[in-house]
């Protein structure tokens, strides 16, 4: 019976030390938190990175062709930046575009909704345009624009020029103009005919 005890005493002072201690663990105290440190630039700090991004909005009359507009907004204001297509809708009358299961271009007639419109156009000629059209029957169709995409009525259309700082003097009038953060150029497209 003796060994009995001692066993199950040794058993015990190897299970007491492995027991947890309650409380909070040695040096884990509230520690200070770093700083963030946020600044903020005025109109007179050289330019960031993001000051040569500006918003345009393209509206484009019934009858025009939305491509052409976007294509010769593109070619006047890619000069040492690029063109991006942020946003894009209104009703569109015709649309000639290139799925990717088809070779041939197929053409969708009226009615029909614009979407949404991706492309961007770079300095080194790169260029295409995919939209996203949806039909009264609730289908979406979506794919690369092959032709004319003719306006139903007005179409807006959001895009961004970017480039470097010497590129936003010739996209603002010259390097005095200052155009406020957050502003939009409105481009109104005349009538196509």
């Amino acid at each position: 019976m003796s060994n009995d005890c001692s066993n199950n005493t040794a058993l015990d002072g190897i299970n007491g030390a492995a027991k947890r201690r309650r409380g909070r663990p040695k040096g884990s105290k509230n520690k200070p938190k770093t700083q963030t440190a946020i600044s903020s630039h005025s109109i007179d700090d050289k330019p960031t990175c993001c000051s040569s991004f500006h918003p345009h909005l393209i509206e484009i009359p019934q009858g025009s062709d939305v491509a052409d507009a976007i294509n010769s907004f593109a070619r006047r204001h890619s000069v040492s930046g690029g063109v991006c297509v942020l946003s894009a809708s209104g009703p569109i009358a015709k649309a000639c575009v290139c799925f990717p299961s088809f070779c041939q271009p197929m053409e969708l007639t009226a009615p029909c909704q614009l979407l949404s419109i991706t492309a961007a156009f770079l300095p080194g000629g790169s260029e295409s345009m995919s939209a996203c059209f949806g039909r009264l029957q609730g289908q979406v169709i979506w794919g690369k624009v092959a032709g004319p995409l003719v306006a139903a009525g007005k179409v807006d259309v959001v895009v961004a020029t970017f480039g470097t700082s010497e590129a936003v003097a010739d996209f603002s009038g010259g390097p005095s103009a200052v155009r406020a953060a957050g502003t939009t150029d409105t481009v109104r497209i005349s009538d196509g005919g």
